[in-house]
């Protein structure tokens, strides 16, 4: 089983990532945790070892800007990416991977960052839209072995949002990097072959009704492939749009 949660910055994706990998340990189901922002950090962290900090205290590599006054060094940094080429290559390699591994039995979960199609002052271009997600899926012919769940949040909140974490980004570059955009819709996955995508509104403050959405969305599928339920659903509760 591959899940894969995406959407927007701040929309909920670690949050539904972080609900259902507690419940498939609680039952003892094997499972791997894939990030493109794990993914990110390991290689914002080797593109600026050996680099002393600017005037501003900031990191600036070829390819990555570590922000030196929201980080804590070693533990923990906050990057800014400074050519697309580099999100495009690792979301090409995760999803390439999932082929790679798809015969495995354990459940693969996977956080995997949505947007608009964006130009970076490089010149690169960013394609992080569903469309490419959906193509990329297709391409590695995954497509009939996939549960996509589409977390949508739009700018309003998620700015919001962003403003509450401890490393969020002020509130014009985060609408500039992070702007509505590049959502995909039932439509779309269906032209692409892909049966089991759903949108899960999280456009509002109630992290209980969302949670329960997202979970709701998997349980059948997951009671299928390995015979249990997954807790805290209410039914009255189901907001997403199904196929």
């Amino acid at each position: 089983m591959i899940v894969i949660f995406t959407g927007n910055s701040a929309s909920g994706k670690s949050t539904a990532a972080s609900k259902f990998l507690t419940q498939l340990r609680q039952k003892g189901i094997p499972n791997i945790f894939d990030s493109d922002r794990i993914r990110l950090e390991k290689l914002a962290r080797k593109d600026i070892e050996d680099l002393s900090a600017d005037l501003e205290g900031n990191f600036v590599g070829r390819r990555f800007k570590v922000i030196g006054k929201k980080s804590i060094l070693p533990k923990k940094i906050v990057f800014q990416i400074l050519t697309a080429r580099v999100l495009n290559v690792v979301h090409n390699k995760m999803i390439h991977d999932l082929k790679k591994d798809q015969h495995k039995k354990e459940v693969r979960v996977i956080e995997y960052a949505t947007g608009p199609i964006a130009t970076f002052p490089d010149g690169t271009v960013l394609r992080q839209d569903m469309h490419y997600l959906f193509e990329l899926l297709r391409r590695n012919n995954l497509h009939q072995d996939v549960l996509v769940r589409e977390i949508d949040a739009k700018l309003l909140i998620r700015s919001e949002r962003n403003s509450l974490r401890p490393d969020g980004l002020d509130e014009a570059t985060f609408a500039l990097l992070f702007g509505d955009g590049g959502e995909g819709s039932l439509e779309m996955a269906g032209n692409y072959g892909i049966h089991q995508y759903i949108a899960i509104d999280n456009n509002h403050k109630d992290g209980d009704r969302f949670l329960t959405s997202m979970l709701h969305s998997i349980d059948e599928q997951f009671f299928q492939e390995f015979g249990f339920r997954l807790e805290g659903i209410h039914m009255g509760s189901q907001r997403e749009r199904e196929m």
